[in-house]
């Protein structure tokens, strides 16, 4: 069982590979649930805080991902620990070891990580509506929020000491997952608040 909360920071980074950063949109976009949304299909990049409030823990990641080439780079703690991901090919892990750096290597990798919810088992599994959005500068945006509730968890028998979830279809949620996304922006993610089971990363 965990509780987070996942915000989405959509600004595109200086440092460039070879993915490509979300399109910064100029006008206001007509996007509506059920159209895809700017991280669906297409290379994005983008930087993320994981909190995780009952332990008083905040995680940067930063992510670029191709899914439509089956790359991705994944680097969490400032840096300190980085996945390149490669499903044709060779696929690293970089990550400290005392006073060194180390660098795993595997050809299994098959698929990428998710890193923002997939919007369609928001629209099959649960319920969402209109609501507005005010950033930190004040300006008002029309947004979308998505609710998924497969229920509390439940103990296996009576002599179980944790409680578990059963995950629901392919996706894996299990728990109560509320999903934020920036209309006016035309799609983009804003966050993901959850207590249950944790599908990304």
């Amino acid at each position: 069982l965990l509780m987070a909360v996942v915000m989405f920071l959509m600004t595109p980074s200086q440092k460039q590979l070879q993915l490509s950063a979300l399109p910064s949109l100029t006008e206001p976009s007509a996007w509506t649930p059920g159209k895809p949304a700017l991280w669906e299909n297409q290379a994005f990049e983008t930087s993320v805080e994981f909190h995780m409030p009952y332990m008083n823990l905040v995680e940067d990641i930063h992510v670029q991902s191709d899914m439509p080439n089956g790359l991705m780079r994944v680097s969490h703690y400032s840096g300190a620990n980085t996945f390149l991901v490669n499903t044709s090919g060779r696929s690293f892990r970089i990550s400290p070891v005392v006073a060194t750096m180390s660098c795993h290597y595997t050809t299994e990798q098959t698929a990428l990580e998710p890193v923002i919810p997939d919007l369609k088992t928001f629209i099959e599994m649960g319920d969402w509506h209109e609501i507005d959005l005010v950033d930190k500068q004040g300006t008002h945006s029309k947004g979308f929020k998505f609710d998924i509730n497969t229920g509390i968890p439940v103990k296996d028998n009576k002599n179980a000491t944790w409680a578990s979830y059963d995950p629901k279809a392919a996706a894996k949620y299990a728990g109560k997952y509320t999903f934020i996304v920036n209309a006016t922006g035309g799609g983009v993610p804003v966050n993901l608040t959850f207590k249950g089971h944790n599908n990304l990363f």
